[in-house]
């Protein structure tokens, strides 16, 4: 296989990936944009993903890092969608790719992506329990999935990017910071920070 072919394919795959995450998660009632904005999101997205899939491939990254890889873009973008359209992020969104990244991460002995996915879930898995809420366990695995793939220092600067725009969002909505779903804005700034590095803990 010739090195753009891997490029074109490995896009593709990634493309594909966010694409039918986003179409998972694309059942129920919204109260987001319309149909056609909901639309422009999805693509967007899907875009994001190639872009992230094509790069990766150029730079010669693995193969089963490319499948981890696409994992979690896949969800990242399944939980953006869903911030877009209105709904909850799906728990079995963040689940997934983070039982791919654990198992990934204790194959090849790296530990520490292990420990920093529980330390960045920690704080949120604690609220989640003493004060529940619908979204609070989907919020707390997609913190132990930003940990997990960035490490512990981006992680911390994610979550409190995420944190400052879910709190001003829910000031400028006259709405209790408890009532904002936390995953999207989570899995938007990670995705940000996927994209501008490239790499990933595990």
């Amino acid at each position: 296989m010739t090195a753009p072919a891997g490029v074109l394919i490995a896009g593709l795959f990634f493309a594909s990936a966010g694409f039918v995450a986003t179409m998972l998660g694309d059942r129920g009632k919204t109260v987001g944009p319309s149909p056609l904005g909901h639309q422009a999101v999805r693509m967007v997205l899907t875009v994001a993903c190639g872009a992230a899939g094509a790069f990766a491939a150029s730079r010669g990254l693995a193969v089963d890092r490319i499948v981890v890889a696409a994992a979690v873009l896949a969800s990242l973008a399944a939980a953006i969608y869903a911030g877009a359209t209105g709904r909850p992020a799906s728990f079995y969104a963040a689940l997934v790719p983070l039982l791919v990244v654990g198992f990934s991460a204790a194959f090849d002995s790296a530990w520490q992506a292990i420990g920093y996915g529980f330390l960045a879930a920690l704080p949120f898995g604690i609220s989640a329990a003493l004060y529940p809420r619908p979204s609070a366990l989907s919020d707390a695995l997609f913190c132990g999935l930003t940990g997990a793939t960035l490490g512990l220092i981006p992680a911390f600067f994610v979550l409190f990017c995420a944190c400052l725009v879910a709190v001003g969002i829910a000031s400028w909505k006259h709405r209790p910071a408890s009532s904002v779903r936390f995953a999207p804005y989570v899995a938007a700034f990670t995705l940000v920070g996927i994209l501008t590095n490239l790499t990933l803990a595990v």
